[in-house]
């Protein structure tokens, strides 16, 4: 089980022998060929009742709802005051002057005191009643190719759920088995055909019983929150990680759903110009890895103790070392600021070519290395951006062997402490000082890499993150966290003892 709000949620449904990984890709494949079942009742239900009703919707809302035909559901996203996203999810219209709201689980609460708030002191002449009914309505996701024969042997009768009768985005009132009341919605979180089934309270476990009984009959399977989110996110579909109270309609890729035919709450303050500012976090999406790769940090860790984590920083893919996680995203949070605010010591250590000399510090400002995918949206031009770097040598190495032009290869271990984070920081600014580090493919020099590598069987890049610290982001404690050189680094280093000088 995993916290959720003020719930607690399957997280997985292991086989046996099963890992983490194991099981969620096995739950979502699973959904994608043929039916999958999932517990949502921890979604916020609210009911939206009145002649202001539909006026209401369409004032925290910034898309229309002012033509909604009973029936039919929306999706809907609401900004705070601020401009920024608060929560989304669906609306149903069930009459002229009701309607049946969902939301995400982690701001349900939020969300009902704050159309309370919107009654009570803003709108009081909007006659309107909202009335929290998230205990009194169970629900269940049900998902795949193969839903819809599933949900027609748990109905009385099963001619509703054809195209015509229930269209995507439209939901019904009927029995299941047994006259069982339902309504079921026609609604995908996953990207497969989807149907969500809500019931009465009290009917709840024979509901999931009837559902699951069918599903077995189609190789279906019970799906965790791990999957869920594996499948939302391959659709595309924002959620509670994403809208953490940081992110705009338009970061969020929703900025379609701002109506300009209206205003709305935050309708005015999502334009102001500090939220389109090139130095402002944004939430960038996800954008392709390395295809080669088979193993990730995150997704290792997890299994290894059967808990979520969140990374506090990153390491480019070849740089090995130090690498911080955290067991909640709040954590991760604070640890970002401190780095954000430069208050996180961090050293390196790097094998790079030819002889350095004592220390200094590179004071050069780079440019910003754009990401075809990841920075899509982001202002092409853009100033060189402030970066510095400590730097100490350690030790030098001459080697007897001819490298290029030149008779001898020489090395220097040196040690490195970033000031600020740009993109490829270390590489550029010890190319910058023509010293680039061993193993570097895309800033390094390509003939000391190739003799390395031939001479040495050194395939990696020679930098390690060695030592980090920071404050504890609770206790407020200074801690460092300290890790060896990657053993290729090592092990070439002692090969190269008879040659320090």
């Amino acid at each position: 089980m995993i916290e959720a709000g003020l719930y607690q949620r399957p997280w997985y449904y292991p086989q046996k022998n099963e890992t983490l990984s194991d099981a969620y890709i096995r739950e979502a494949t699973t959904v994608r060929k043929s039916v999958g079942i999932c517990d949502v009742t921890s979604l916020g239900k609210i009911a939206v009742q009145g002649p202001d009703a539909t006026e209401f919707l369409n004032r925290i809302y910034t898309n229309p709802f002012a033509k909604l035909p009973i029936n039919k559901a929306r999706y809907g996203i609401m900004l705070r005051d601020d401009g920024l996203v608060m929560d989304d999810g669906t609306s149903w219209r069930v009459s002229e002057t009701e309607y049946f709201m969902t939301t995400s689980t982690a701001q349900a609460a939020k969300v009902m005191a704050w159309l309370e708030e919107l009654l009570q002191t803003r709108w009081t002449d909007l006659k309107v009643n909202v009335t929290s009914v998230s205990e009194q309505w169970a629900a269940i996701a049900i998902s795949g190719p193969r839903t819809r024969e599933v949900l027609n042997h748990c109905l009385e009768d099963p001619s509703v759920i054809t195209n015509e009768n229930l269209p995507f985005m439209g939901f019904i009132s009927t029995e299941l088995k047994g006259g069982i009341p339902c309504r079921i919605a026609r609604i995908s979180f996953s990207g497969e055909l989807g149907y969500e089934v809500y019931t009465i309270s009290d009917y709840a476990n024979s509901v999931m019983d009837l559902l699951w009984n069918s599903a077995k009959e189609f190789d279906g399977c019970l799906y965790g929150l791990e999957a869920l989110g594996a499948l939302r996110v391959e659709k595309g579909h924002v959620t509670g990680a994403e809208l953490d109270g940081r992110v705009t309609i338009d970061d969020a890729g929703l900025g379609r759903m701002a109506s300009t035919k209206k205003s709305y709450i935050g309708s005015s303050m999502r334009k102001r110009g500090v939220l389109g500012s090139d130095d402002r976090e944004m939430l960038v999406g996800f954008f392709p890895i390395d295809k080669k790769e088979t193993r990730f940090a995150v997704q290792t860790l997890r299994d290894q103790l059967g808990k979520h984590v969140f990374p506090a920083h990153r390491l480019d893919r070849p740089t090995s070392g130090v690498l911080l996680f955290t067991f909640d995203g709040k954590t991760a949070a604070k640890l970002g600021e401190q780095m954000m605010s430069k208050r996180v010591y961090k050293e390196y250590h790097a094998i790079v070519r030819g002889f350095m000399y004592g220390c200094g510090m590179v004071d050069y400002p780079l440019k910003y290395r754009f990401d075809k995918i990841a920075d899509k949206h982001r202002r092409q031009q853009q100033a060189p951006q402030p970066a510095s770097t400590f730097y100490q040598v350690r030790k030098r190495f001459e080697l007897p062997y001819a490298v290029g032009k030149y008779q001898s290869a020489r090395y220097s271990l040196v040690t490195l402490n970033p000031t600020t984070g740009r993109k490829h920081q270390l590489r550029r600014h010890l190319v910058h000082l023509r010293h680039p580090i061993i193993g570097d493919t895309t800033h390094g020099d390509g003939k000391q890499n190739k003799f390395v590598q031939r001479e040495f069987n050194f395939h990696n890049l020679a930098l390690s993150c060695t030592q980090m610290g920071f404050y504890h982001p609770v206790s407020g404690k200074w801690m460092t966290v300290s890790a060896n050189m990657h053993t290729n680094m090592v092990n070439t280093l002692n090969r190269w003892r008879e040659y320090e000088l």
